[in-house]
């Protein structure tokens, strides 16, 4: 017999007798074309109905798969609560951590997931496209991937143990050899399971699910149900179950339904309309749309909540006598832990709230490899153990860190230690940010430890040292370069440039263990990362965050100001963003003092516009740090930043407080009616939907060349007073 032949069979039995046993297989192929054709192409022949998903990779392909969906990796999020049998994952083009966890819990029992790489020496070297997101101007991925060499780790240790199927090189004899130990393994787990048939998913709820549909069909005013559960257990079916048992138990209920996006729900509403018929309909209803239309409703199901900002979750829950709240809170779907140390404990004070979590998966049996896998490589299930009491530590022994890509690469233990405080302590903590903190090589890692043990982390991004050329190009709006966010937000939003040339450390995250907190740790870790940055020339220290009132106050004691806050909401955070400074250098002092008096003016003007929403406490916080602020005609940078808008690029949402300054400085007589008309209506706060209305303009850009026109004669007129 051929080794293909061989290999054909070989692969028929391992999909036979993953099914059997309830698992999925998962395959990495390392420059190795030839053997993945012979796996997909008898994947096919065996399962020819197969449902397949297919991420950045060519319709025209090598690839033996015709109708398949093709997606990129980025659209990941609209295929969550699907359900396939064969995805294949071109690694090779862009390894996107969120996207192989997440779609890796879309796979049924006796599925397939093929990724493929290149050959396993370049791992560590190759530069796909998710590496270059980590990467920062004026690199392009040239540096090794700490991340992929930690993942060749993982597929190596899996392989070992027959968990996973690593193919090298088209190498068939080693293939041969991997699947027939693998076929070793899978009979002796189909003969623990004591049975001859093979493993099928339920159609009907099991008694996990049938226990939550039960007790939420009976739900009642002022109750809160939350239903949390792992990706496979059945969330979405369970949702629509429970919905129409509601339903028919109670026909006149409304019901409506939100998440963060509208395709998230899509399982919800078929699973209900199985138990109701087609004629029952589930309402959609975007998040904006509830909290400010606030639609008629007895009962609102909020799906995936941990991706929802807590300022719009409190909201949501305020509006409505009764919440059915599901959510999934390890790794790619948001907040982590935020959600369950945050907004449970606002809910538990506000509502009768019953807690409910799914176990046991439906779409595949308990102990699967895949999902091992996933949980490993990708930190997904890493949660931080309480080894240490306060009351037992002495805080004077606290000793700083700083970590190494290398270091952490080969330290396990303090890599999970610091991913779960990140998950349990931040919004938005998802595989990607494990890449970033591996692979990016301007980020750095500062700890705060006990006796070894992780107590707190802040992780640290190098900015700036861009040249003069480039900054001016960035302010006028003509050029955008990757990462850089504070002095790139700063010359492109204010105009001043200065702060592009110099170097500065930005704090991009900093958490402490929750029993270790109001202990002044953050502060102490805080001061020692300033230390290093003074003995690495850097000029300043920035942060940027969702300006809560009390997140505010923590940066102001210690000795940052604040510069700049953004003009709408944050999608991550529901909050305004917060850009705060730091000097390390008697040199900027002066830049940033003007910096702040700026955002004082910015805030005195939009505090009836674009702040009008913002409560009384926190709007207070951003008051005091700017207090007693003067208001002075333009400074050079905000005269810097109207040219910039005038004649190039710059945006309007960002000079409308500097026109209004601009107009407080002429009379009606000093240029045409046409333009002191225009840029009044502007400085006046109207949207821009309004002033197309207004002034008859075919659309936004023509009414943005229109304020460019008008400012630019203002400028030119104020030339000529002064």
């Amino acid at each position: 017999m051929t080794n293909t032949l061989a290999l054909k069979q070989a692969f028929e039995s391992a999909f036979v007798s993953s099914k059997l046993v309830g698992h999925r297989l998962l395959s990495f192929f390392n420059n190795s074309e030839k053997l993945a054709n012979t796996c997909l192409t008898q994947f096919i022949e065996n399962k020819p109905n197969s449902r397949v998903l297919c991420i950045g990779v060519e319709a025209t392909g090598w690839l033996p798969i015709t109708s398949s969906t093709y997606i990129s990796a980025k659209q990941y999020r609209h295929y969550l609560g699907h359900e396939f049998d064969l995805i294949i994952f071109n690694g090779k083009k862009q390894f996107h951590p969120d996207a192989f966890a997440a779609l890796a819990g879309t796979l049924r029992a006796g599925g397939l997931f093929v990724c493929t790489m290149p050959a396993k020496v370049k791992w560590s070297d190759y530069t796909d496209e998710d590496k270059l997101r980590c990467s920062q101007w004026p690199e392009q991925g040239g540096f090794t991937s700490y991340f992929l060499c930690r993942l060749k780790n993982q597929v190596e240790s899996f392989s070992l143990h027959n968990r996973v199927l690593d193919f090298n090189q088209d190498d068939e004899t080693a293939a041969l050899s991997s699947l027939q130990r693998l076929q070793a393994v899978l009979t002796q787990s189909s003969k623990h399971q004591n049975t001859e048939d093979s493993w099928h998913q339920n159609s009907t709820a099991t008694a996990e699910q049938a226990g939550f549909i039960d007790l939420v069909s009976q739900i009642k005013d002022h109750q809160a149900f939350v239903l949390t559960a792992d990706r496979g257990r059945g969330k979405s079916s369970v949702l629509g179950m429970a919905i129409a048992k509601i339903k028919l138990l109670n026909p006149e209920k409304s019901v409506i339904v939100t998440a963060p996006r509208k395709d998230c729900v899509a399982q919800i509403q078929a699973w209900q309309q199985q138990g109701r018929g087609k004629s029952a309909t589930l309402p959609f209803f975007a998040i904006d749309e509830i909290i400010t239309k606030r639609p008629k409703a007895q009962c609102l199901i909020i799906d995936e909540a941990a991706a929802i900002p807590f300022e719009q979750l409190k909201q949501l829950t305020e509006q409505y006598p009764q919440i059915i709240i599901a959510t999934t809170l390890h790794g790619y779907e948001g907040s982590g832990q935020g959600f369950s140390q945050k907004f449970m404990r606002f809910l538990a004070a506000n509502k009768s709230l019953i807690e409910y979590k799914l176990y046991q998966p439906i779409r595949w049996q308990q102990g699967d490899k895949l999902e091992r896998f996933c949980n490993q490589a990708f930190l997904l299930a890493t949660e931080q153990k309480q080894l240490l009491r306060l009351d037992d530590c002495d805080l004077s022994t606290l000793t700083f860190n700083r970590y190494s890509k290398l270091s952490l690469l080969n330290d396990e233990k303090k890599l999970c230690a610091i991913f779960s405080l990140l998950i349990e302590a931040h919004y938005q903590t998802t595989p990607a940010d494990l890449r970033y903190i591996m692979d990016s090589p301007n980020l750095i890692v500062f700890t705060a430890e006990l006796d070894d043990e992780l107590i707190a982390v802040s992780l640290i991004s190098k900015e700036g040292n861009i040249d003069a050329d480039l900054a001016l190009e960035i302010a006028r709006g003509r050029r955008r370069v990757a990462g850089h966010l504070t002095p790139q937000t700063i010359a492109a939003q204010l105009g001043e440039v200065e702060f592009c040339r110099h170097a500065n450390w930005r704090v991009v995250r900093i958490a402490v263990l929750e029993q270790f907190r109001q202990q002044h740790i953050a502060s102490k870790l805080l001061a020692y990362i300033e230390q290093q940055a003074n003995n690495s020339q850097i000029s300043y220290m920035a942060t940027s965050f969702g300006a809560a009132a009390s997140l505010v106050n923590f940066w102001q004691q210690n000795d940052y100001q604040l510069v700049r806050l953004g003009l709408s909401r944050e999608k991550t955070t529901g909050e305004f963003s917060a850009l705060m400074l730091k000097t390390l250098t008697s040199n900027f002092n002066s830049l940033i003092a003007q910096l702040v008096n700026n955002c004082a003016y910015q805030l005195s003007y939009h505090q009836n516009l674009s702040y009008q929403s913002v409560c009384r406490e926190q709007l207070a916080a951003w008051q005091s740090t700017l207090r007693q602020q003067q208001t002075f005609p333009l400074l050079n940078f905000e005269k810097q930043h109207l040219n910039h808008f005038a004649f190039h690029f710059a945006n309007l949402a960002s000079t409308r407080a500097l026109i209004a300054k601009l107009l407080s400085m002429l009379n009606r007589s000093h240029i045409s009616v046409e333009s002191y008309s225009l840029l009044e209506a502007i400085a006046r706060g109207d949207n821009e939907t309004k002033l197309v209305q207004e002034f008859a303009f075919t659309g936004k850009k023509q009414l943005t060349q229109n304020a460019r026109l008008a400012t630019g004669e203002a400028l030119n007129q104020l030339k000529t007073l002064l």
